[in-house]
């Protein structure tokens, strides 16, 4: 009986201190979590099995169509053709990627934000999955091949595809890093509102994405329309999740009132 009782007072603390108000300015939903939850772990896993059944492709086997010509870019990616090289190792975005990342652990910093950690915590664990899903069942389905593809088929054309090979569009560093991003600087604003620091981190923001998506063109592994769209995914799905889990503010018109045996909500005009 006393270890239940253990139980079901260890139980009503990890509800109240994962769903419960508090000074944070976000507050959970067992439903909300599930489905957002469930989402992402559902896209991730579909990306995965998409990824793992896209076959080897030679690359003799690929139509003009497929395969864009470094010097014939339609639409927008034309205007950028000088920033691209046939060399995938040319440059590195995998640091910016890192720091991107982890850029939401700084929140530990603070004992506010850190005291809210299960909270943020797992709003960054959805926005990450929810990203790599949304990111990975879109290059599957597309399989655009990568720029420096064309260099590689030129000198051989049995040269195979990968699956990688064919996951240009669109840019999954850039989704990634934008996301990480985003979703740091819309909570660190949240719990921090009179920060004198908070225009420096939407301005890091802003900037980090950017340059990692200029990175990954400058590498030859996207087009310029890769790294934009990635872009605007990452940073809709950073901004969003925090947004979906914001506490409803009362009016400050409506006060509670409470009587003697009764209790009740008095609106102010």
């Amino acid at each position: 009986m006393e270890r239940r009782s253990g139980l079901l007072i260890l139980f009503i603390c990890l509800q109240t201190s994962l769903f419960g108000q508090g000074q944070s300015p976000y507050q959970l939903d067992l439903r909300k979590e599930a489905v957002l939850s469930g989402l992402g772990i559902l896209g991730t896993g579909a990306g995965l099995y998409m990824q793992l059944s896209t076959s080897k492709v030679p690359f003799r086997n690929v139509t003009y169509s497929d395969l864009i010509d470094l010097d014939e870019f339609e639409f927008f990616d034309k205007e950028f053709d000088f920033l691209i090289s046939v060399n995938p190792n040319k440059a590195r975005s995998d640091k910016l990627l890192y720091v991107s990342l982890v850029l939401p652990g700084m929140l530990l910093i603070d004992h506010n934000s850190r005291a809210d950690f299960f909270r943020w915590g797992l709003m960054y664990a959805q926005t990450l999955l929810l990203v790599q899903g949304i990111t990975d069942v879109t290059k599957y389905a597309v399989k655009r091949p990568r720029p420096y593809t064309l260099a590689l088929g030129r000198q051989n054309e049995d040269y195979l595809l990968s699956a990688n090979d064919r996951a240009s569009f669109f840019s999954g560093h850039t989704s990634a890093s934008a996301a990480s991003s985003f979703f740091f600087a819309r909570t660190f604003a949240d719990y921090y509102p009179r920060s004198p620091f908070k225009n420096y981190v939407w301005g890091a923001a802003i900037a980090i994405p950017a340059m990692t998506g200029y990175l990954r063109v400058r590498a030859g592994k996207h087009y310029p329309s890769d790294v934009l769209v990635g872009y605007a995914v990452g940073a809709l799905v950073g901004l969003a999740i925090p947004q979906l889990h914001k506490k409803q503010k009362i009016s400050k018109r409506m006060r509670l009132r409470l009587g003697g045996q009764s209790v009740g909500l008095l609106y102010n005009l």
